[in-house]
């Protein structure tokens, strides 16, 4: 089958061409090639690769009335390198029915058939299908069906797997004696069948959430409940001899970063919410976890310590940005990272996952780590904007079944809480909230465990002086009580003095204050303050200036530490072409152990700068001057709208290196694409490595 597919593809090509002019706003068709070529020398020994990655796709989309349309597609992907080749040959097909102001209803199916050239061929399967009821006065109804196989065609088998997913979710919204209410529930029944192993997984899970809210005294008061309950069931039965197989073990938080936070990771609940379809949203301003931005932190926390050795990570992948058979080339520089208390992390190591394209998913494996808490960072964001986003992460463990035997865990929660809000005056506002959260968990032939959150806080903010002075507190306390366990909390307390008399300058000062404890005795103490003042001295020039100063005390550890930093940046624009921006910071730390004392410091010192004289020339270049020097600097000339070259120079130390670039789209169907990079490393053997590359594309 894998042969013919050549001949299969061009019989279809030719077809195209061949009908009605008319015909060709239902067809499409694009071809992509790439080829990469590397030379390198190292210690004197030098080394030659090459890769070559061809793409078709011949696809149509064709409305059959105004509310069914039924779109397909068949793509070829080969993957040659250094001879070895890897070819898949695949049909997707999709029907959509979207009948105005009622339902929508969709199908879709696609099945990929792999080729390696010195392995048996691979295939998987997908089908789903969605039927949903947009809200409108009546409860909105969301039921999806997901059934995803694998299987490879080795004597004996290897791998057979079924996983099929249901979900149900319905929502409604109404008011009722002035009060603004919303009732949820969700139903999921997640089943994975190992063939092979014989060993069959089945997750039913029910969720419902209730969230009230009013306003009293003119709108002054603002009141909001909300109150939830939550079972999740795993089944898993092995049919053969004793089996260690593995068992999503659900975590308690989900947690995320964009790396401006750290340590500290943000509670993100949507990161576990089973919800694998649907690109999180983040707190904070970011809409979505892009993996195209370097420094992302995902991870997730649990009540106690678990055993963990794998991590899922699922994406939303944009087809039309990203190719999917090429995920899997994609340096993203991951690492992974535990903690005990979602503070002090320690570095793992550098992971490089599997990308399985079946689940949509980065499949994380290492040995098994015993922690609270886990987190994965892409330390480089290599794909387009916008062409993978992150949906859920998901952490695997190990659980050991007997013969014929099933192995239960049951999983429950149940939480409430609520939030007021006073403003007696334009001046002054007043908060308080309260939230309980229980969770246990029961396995058989092992210990119960249940451990209930209790969290309380109350704020306060008054403005003194309009525009000049504002002063705002708050205060908070967590306490972790664990069945046959320590309990432990923390409190943290700040408070903050804000002005911004003049357009063109603010500033704040913070003190913090926090203490965690362990069975009542306090384990760790710190007192911060920060200070950040932001000038605008004249047209074009901007002064950032920022200042912490921090102090910990360990008296478990018998440790105390105290550290500084100071930072600064000035933005020069002396003529609108022309933006410079210049970074500077110094830090410095002392550590007291027991006796024994420890310090470090560190100072930085950054320029960057553009320069857009026209639109059609562009430079860049960056100067590090400390802590190490190094320097890079790239030109863009665009001469026609449809030619573009770019030339990159950069050294450092020890390396130096440069690269050029050519685009050209002499006309719509074609694009090309050549490149040429090479480093060199300044060592005694004169380390070398060169890379070329061209990419060619045609849209039809």
């Amino acid at each position: 089958m894998m042969r013919k597919a050549p001949l299969v593809l061009f019989t279809i090509l030719v077809a195209m061409f061949s009908v009605r002019a008319d015909s060709f706003a239902d067809l499409n068709a694009r071809a992509d090639f790439s080829y990469t070529k590397t030379k390198s020398k190292v210690d004197g020994v030098e080394s030659d690769s090459s890769t070559f990655n061809e793409n078709y796709t011949l696809g149509f989309r064709k409305t059959l009335t105004r509310t069914i349309a039924f779109a397909g597609d068949v793509r070829l992907s080969r993957a040659t390198k250094d001879g070895d080749r890897d070819q898949s040959l695949y049909p997707v097909i999709t029907l959509y029915y979207t009948p105005p102001e009622m339902y929508n209803l969709r199908f879709g199916y696609n099945r990929t058939e792999t080729s390696p050239s010195d392995g048996d061929r691979i295939t998987t399967s997908n089908t789903n299908v969605s039927f949903s009821l947009p809200y409108t006065k009546y409860p909105s109804l969301n039921l999806t069906y997901n059934r995803s196989t694998s299987e490879d065609h080795n004597t004996p088998q290897q791998l057979n797997d079924v996983l099929t997913n249901i979900t149900l979710n319905t929502g409604y919204t109404f008011e009722l004696f002035e009060t603004s209410a919303t009732l949820n529930y969700s139903y999921g029944l997640y089943t994975l069948e190992d063939k092979v192993t014989e060993i069959t997984t089945e997750t039913p899970s029910h969720i419902g959430t209730a969230f009230f809210s009013r306003k009293f005294l003119d709108g002054r008061l603002t009141s909001s409940a909300n109150a939830g309950y939550e079972l999740r069931e795993t089944t898993s039965e092995s049919r053969g001899g004793a089996t260690r197989f593995k068992q999503e073990i659900t975590p308690s938080s989900g947690l995320v970063d964009d790396g401006t936070s750290l340590p500290i990771l943000d509670d993100a609940p949507g990161l576990i919410d089973n919800d694998v379809n649907t690109a999180f949203d983040p707190p904070g301003t970011k809409t979505s976890i892009d993996l195209s931005d370097a420094n992302w932190h995902m991870g997730f926390g649990f009540n106690t310590s678990q055993l963990i050795h794998a991590i899922y990570l699922y994406v939303n992948v944009n087809t039309t940005l990203v190719d999917e058979s090429t995920i899997g080339s994609y340096d993203f520089g991951w690492q992974l990272y535990t903690s005990t208390d979602n503070s002090t992390w320690t570095l793992v190591g550098t992971v490089t996952p599997t990308y399985n394209s079946v689940y949509n998913r980065f499949e994380f494996s290492f040995s098994e780590k015993n922690a609270r808490y886990f987190k994965v960072v892409n330390t480089l964001g290599p794909p387009p904007t916008g062409g993978i986003k992150v949906t859920e992460i998901e952490p695997i463990g190990y659980a050991l079944a007997t013969a014929m035997e099933s192995y239960t865990t049951t999983a429950t929660r149940d939480f409430w809480g609520f939030n007021l809000s006073y403003a007696p005056t334009d001046r002054l506002t007043l908060g308080f909230s309260f939230s309980y959260d229980r969770n246990a968990r029961e396995s058989k032939d092992a210990p119960d465990v249940e451990t209930v959150n209790m969290r309380h806080g109350s704020n306060l903010s008054y403005i003194f002086i309009p525009k000049y002075l504002t002063v705002s507190t708050s205060y908070s306390s967590l306490t972790i009580e664990e069945k046959g366990g320590t309990d432990t909390g923390s409190e943290f307390y700040s408070l903050t003095f804000s002005s911004a008399p003049l357009e063109t300058l603010n500033s704040s000062l913070t003190y913090s204050h926090t203490e965690s404890t362990s069975g009542g005795a306090a384990t760790s103490v710190d007192d911060t303050v920060g200070m950040n003042v932001f000038m605008n001295l004249y047209t074009g020039i901007d002064l950032n200036f920022s200042a912490s100063m921090a102090e910990t005390d360990s008296p478990q550890q018998n440790s105390k530490s105290s550290s500084r930093s100071y930072m600064w940046n000035l933005r020069l624009v002396p003529w609108k072409p022309l933006v410079v921006l210049v970074n500077a910071g110094t830090s410095g730390s002392e550590t007291d152990q027991a006796g024994t004392k420890t310090s470090s410091s560190t100072k930085t010192l950054s320029l960057d700068f553009s320069y857009t004289p026209t639109r059609k020339v562009y430079f860049s270049g960056n100067i590090d001057l400390e802590p190490d020097q190094s320097q890079s600097y790239s030109v863009t000339w665009l001469p026609t709208r449809t030619l573009q070259m770019g030339l990159r120079l950069n050294q450092s130390n020890d390396t130096k290196g440069g690269g050029a670039d050519f685009s050209w789209q002499p006309f719509k169907p074609l694009s090309l694409h050549l490149g040429y990079n090479v480093t060199i490393q300044d060592n005694d053997t004169n380390d070398r490595t060169e890379i070329m590359f061209a990419r060619a594309s045609i849209v039809f």
